[in-house]
């Protein structure tokens, strides 16, 4: 998901040290409380950062992953345990789909036909 997805007709710029609880409230017009109830119960799915005070800073990838959460609990009205289901299975077929890409790229380093490697890609694709 891409934050640009959240009704910004362009994705906004977080720097990378990432940005702080109330501009990510802002961005997503979602109440501190609830990101931080997303953030205990998807624990598994975000990797927020604390500062040396202790101020949380969220990375766009954090950003992205509870524009997804708000996705599938308000508008998709999945449950907590439902959206949790769904993005570990999302999760799972990124992982698949990586391990297919480097398995074809290490083939046509091994001098493979192109052609070849886009066949049995796409043999494994759909399984």
């Amino acid at each position: 998901m891409r934050i640009s997805q959240f009704s910004e007709p362009e994705a906004p710029f977080i720097p990378k040290e990432g940005i702080n609880i109330g501009e990510v409230s802002n961005l997503l017009s979602v109440p501190r409380s609830t990101l931080l109830f997303w953030e205990k119960e998807f624990g598994s799915f975000l990797s927020v950062k604390k500062t040396g005070g202790k101020h949380r800073r969220y990375t766009n990838r954090e950003v992205e992953a509870l524009g997804e959460i708000k996705r599938l609990l308000n508008e998709e009205k999945y449950t907590v345990a439902g959206a949790k289901r769904r993005m570990e299975m999302t999760r799972q077929q990124t992982r698949s789909f990586e391990q297919i890409l480097t398995d074809a790229l290490g083939k046509l380093e091994t001098g493979m036909k192109v052609s070849d490697v886009a066949r049995n890609m796409a043999r494994q694709m759909a399984v």
